[in-house]
């Protein structure tokens, strides 16, 4: 192991150039063949020859990390990192709740990308890692990136080391690791390390983050004393901040720099059957992640199909927003039959980018989109069909696309 991180600082530090050409080798053939790594073993520099699959490893999880947009100029990722990173936008709007904070620890670095963000806004940040070859990729990378306020521990938390860095620390940011080498773990409880280690804190650590899965189930008697905040992302509910002493309830889209306050609201939207003319609204997934729909269509004077599904509709066009996707109902069916939704297609005409959505409906939608015949003329307009349960039947919503979603709302 030690061998191991001696050859990642060292492809940082100084053999970065080398990863490059092994990254410029798979992205010539497409993949990792034999051929490849039989010319690796025959190049590579010598501190690197006993450990070519963590090598290639670092090459494709830095490739990755440029296809998903968390790349940053010099930095390597393994497959596991990347996938567990952080996108940096999303890490800087973190970091600003421990802006002017003293001295930041941080638990789980991965790759760094929060620690580094981190790094701009506080005093100092002591973060630990578990996994040593991680942790010394980390250490690499915020070298390189010119960091030097960052102490990276290789140890996982609880240890002595976190109990003394704690004892001067006025914040704590936790990212703990969802997966183990079996499972995604979908209780607080299992991530590593679990939630509960956060929350008896010293008094002087006055600013808690936690960032967890959208949908994982926190069992903490404390829960009502922190703020949720749901973190969206082009189109994607991306994850859910737990804060104390610091951070917003709500939902953010960070990607478009909006945020809505939502507050849990007694009442319910009014039901109401889907008619032509009307506009069916469909709330951003962060939104949905939430579960402060009734309160988003009360927000937005929406009525709903039914109270436990995600649509509403309202009798005029809103106007674009990136809270909401929305659609001009045409027709509605009642219930759902696949001969009856194919006769429509073809009298309107739709071609094969034709959407179909389902909400409440025990349906595939890509099995019954595969199954339909669509209009072959080129330019054939697509329309949007919606499957979704009412309070007392179910539809069939024939629909058209409205305005693009704005930046801004």
């Amino acid at each position: 192991m030690k061998l191991q991180i001696s050859a990642i600082r060292s492809s940082v530090r100084q053999g970065y150039d080398f990863v490059q050409e092994v990254m410029d080798q798979l992205k010539a053939v497409g993949s990792v063949t034999p051929a490849v790594t039989a010319r690796l073993r025959a190049s590579a520099p010598e501190i690197w020859r006993d450990h070519i699959p963590l090598l290639l490893d670092l090459a494709q999880g830095t490739l990755r990390a440029a296809a998903v947009g968390k790349d940053i100029p010099g930095w390597l990722f393994t497959t596991t990192s990347v996938q567990q990173a952080t996108l940096p936008q999303i890490a800087a709007y973190h970091a600003e709740a421990f802006r002017g904070v003293h001295h930041v620890v941080e638990v789980c670095t991965g790759a760094g990308i929060d620690t580094l963000a981190l790094s701009r806004v506080a005093g100092r940040v002591t973060t630990f890692e578990a996994d040593p070859v991680l942790a010394a990729i980390a250490e690499s990378n915020l070298e390189r990136a010119g960091v030097a306020n960052v102490t990276v521990v290789s140890q996982a938390v609880p240890c002595e080391a976190y109990t003394e860095a704690l004892a001067t620390a006025d914040g704590l940011w936790a990212d703990p690791s969802r997966r183990s080498s079996s499972a995604r773990h979908r209780s607080t409880q299992e991530y590593q390390p679990p939630l509960s280690q956060f929350w008896h804190l010293p008094e002087h650590v006055q600013r808690l983050g936690i960032k967890t899965g959208p949908a994982d189930r926190t069992e903490s008697p404390l829960l009502d004393d922190v703020h949720q905040e749901y973190i969206g992302w082009s189109r994607e509910c991306r994850e859910r901040l737990l804060w104390r002493g610091c951070g917003q309830s709500g939902v953010t889209l960070v990607d478009v720099g909006v945020h809505m306050s939502l507050e849990r609201d007694q009442r319910v939207p009014p039901e109401m059957r889907p008619e032509p003319g009307m506009y069916l609204i469909e709330p951003h997934p962060a939104v949905m992640a939430s579960g402060w729909v009734s309160e988003f269509f009360l927000k937005l004077s929406a009525s709903v199909i039914d109270a436990r599904i995600g649509y509403g509709l309202l009798p005029t066009d809103p106007g674009p927003s990136p809270w909401y996707q929305h659609f001009k109902i045409h027709s509605v069916e009642s219930g759902i039959d696949r001969k009856r939704i194919q006769r429509a297609i073809r009298t309107l005409g739709w071609g094969s980018m034709t959407e179909i959505k389902k909400r409440g409906i025990d349906i595939d939608p890509m099995e019954l989109h595969s199954s339909l015949e669509f209009a072959a003329t080129p330019g054939a307009p697509a329309g949007v069909i919606v499957l979704v349960r009412g309070s007392h039947e179910r539809y069939t919503i024939y629909s058209e696309r409205s305005a693009l979603t704005v930046n801004r709302s």
